[in-house]
């Protein structure tokens, strides 16, 4: 038994080392370090799909800054030095974001002809900054107001009460419930929105990562029961929708049938709440860890909120933008919660002049990726990053500026992506962490358990964006006794 379990552990190690170590003869000359991992065609999947960060980091602490992995069948490059992230989106032709997002599109909402329909995509594409920025997004941002504000009490009252006024409730389906059916309801109108619906989509995202790796339906549960409910029931226009889902319905409406366009309000669906109700999540929970910035963030709070004639608690469009605290509370969560990768595929030889001297050579057909997870967590970039500064990006006017190597970042903070794929929905997002912290946090005196634990992230999640946590959180809540 000592024989066998030491020969396991020789090739235990062996194998682990495999995963980190460049070889297989394809590098040519300028290319990056490659990494291919030890099983064909899955390389380094299995590491990089349990812990993306951890693996990157060891492949950087081995390599630099820049490397390729082999990624299912796919040549994965690396930029992790911040001061070169500019490159990912200044190329041009020669790197592309359109065949990731098509790809990822239909193998994760079953696109089957919208690529392939004729429609304009710069065209479709523009009806974000005619309707999600500031500005112009006011409407939809007050309907999503009100419905959240209507939501979150109605889950709230629901609620049982013990003797000393307490309600208990695990924060994450609170915030999920909250915010899907208020900004479903807000976003595509008053249709069939329960929590069948609620469900079905929970199930569903958390087998997206899975889908748009290319993993058959067959393979993951009930996935594609899922997914055919939530189209079916985004076929049919409903009573009261947004403007912004109006208008894209008339884009589409000449080129392709209403199951096609149902299955684009789908991803117009994910994309507006898979990455904002584990924001939300954070941002709250993160402030519960902390009392001297709760107390801060609570004042500013009561000093902007309105009372509509319910008595309940809303932040105005004017207060949003110019609470200063506020807002670099939100952006220090989303510093230590998001988990996405940008990436772009290469379209033509192309060769990079990295900040640190060296080319970085790059084939048609590769891939070129940013981490932002591992340069929001760089102590050059950001005093004691693993703590959570609620002030940390406060700043009198403007915006707060960070260094690396003396050198001013242009991209120091990465929540939301970068360049064309940068998520259009951003400052909606945004305004609705402010709205639900606002509107709960004023009429609610909010507290942990003493065994009270903040949750770790889900890893698995790495490269969507926003990192669920990893455990539930309880959290009590009783009417404040003084109110604004």
């Amino acid at each position: 038994m000592g024989a066998m379990s030491g020969r396991t552990a020789t090739v235990a190690r062996r194998l682990s080392a495999s995963l980190t170590r460049p070889w297989g003869g394809a590098r040519a000359p300028g290319e990056p370090p490659v990494v291919r991992g030890w099983l064909p065609y899955l390389g380094c999947a299995l590491p990089f799909g349990r812990d993306a960060p951890g693996f990157l980091q060891r492949c950087q602490q081995r390599h630099g800054d820049a490397f390729t992995i082999h990624l299912m069948g796919r040549r994965m490059s690396f930029l992790l030095d911040p001061r070169d992230y500019p490159l990912l989106f200044k190329q041009g032709d020669a790197l592309s974001f359109t065949p990731i997002a098509r790809e990822i599109s239909t193998r994760a909402f079953g696109y089957r002809s919208v690529y392939s329909s004729g429609i304009d995509d710069h065209i479709f594409r523009e009806t974000y900054s005619r309707h999600l920025r500031p500005g112009v997004m006011g409407p939809l941002a007050e309907c999503t107001q009100e419905r959240m504000v209507e939501q979150l009490h109605r889950e709230l009252d629901a609620l049982p009460v013990d003797d000393d006024g307490w309600r208990e409730v695990e924060l994450l389906e609170l915030v999920g419930r909250t915010v899907f059916l208020a900004g479903v309801v807000a976003m595509f109108g008053r249709g069939p929105v329960d929590d069948a619906l609620y469900r079905g989509f929970v199930r569903f995202d958390r087998q997206f990562a899975r889908l748009a790796a290319g993993v058959p339906t067959r393979l993951l549960g009930t996935v594609a029961r899922d997914r055919d409910m939530l189209v079916d029931a985004l076929v049919e226009p409903w009573p009261e929708a947004s403007a912004f889902v109006q208008d894209r319905r008339a884009l589409l409406a000449p080129f392709v049938d209403d199951r096609e366009s149902a299955r684009v309000r789908l991803s117009m669906l994910w994309a507006s709440q898979a990455n904002t109700i584990p924001a939300v999540f954070w941002a709250l929970a993160l402030l519960l860890d902390d009392d001297a910035a709760m107390t801060v963030i609570r004042d500013e709070i009561d000093g902007a909120i309105e009372r509509g004639t319910d008595g309940h608690a809303r932040l105005p469009a004017s207060a949003r933008a110019r609470l200063r605290h506020l807002d670099s509370a939100v952006l220090e969560s989303l510093r230590l919660c998001s988990g996405g990768i940008s990436i772009r595929s290469v379209q033509q030889p192309l060769e990079l002049s990295l900040v640190g001297g060296q080319r970085c050579a790059l084939r048609p057909g590769d891939n070129l990726a940013l981490f932002p997870f591992l340069s929001h967590r760089d102590p050059e970039i950001f005093e004691s990053p693993l703590e959570y500064r609620f002030d940390r990006f406060y700043s009198e006017r403007g915006a707060k500026q960070f260094t690396k190597g003396g050198q001013r970042l242009g991209f120091a903070l990465m929540p939301f992506g970068g360049g064309d794929s940068m998520c259009p929905g951003r400052f909606l997002a945004q305004s609705e962490i402010k709205m639900f912290l606002a509107a709960l946090l004023a009429d609610y005196d909010v507290a942990t358990g003493d065994d009270h634990a903040l949750p770790g992230f889900d890893m698995s999640r790495a490269g969507l964006g926003i990192l669920p946590p990893s455990t539930p959180l309880h959290i009590r809540l009783r009417p404040r006794t003084s109110r604004s």
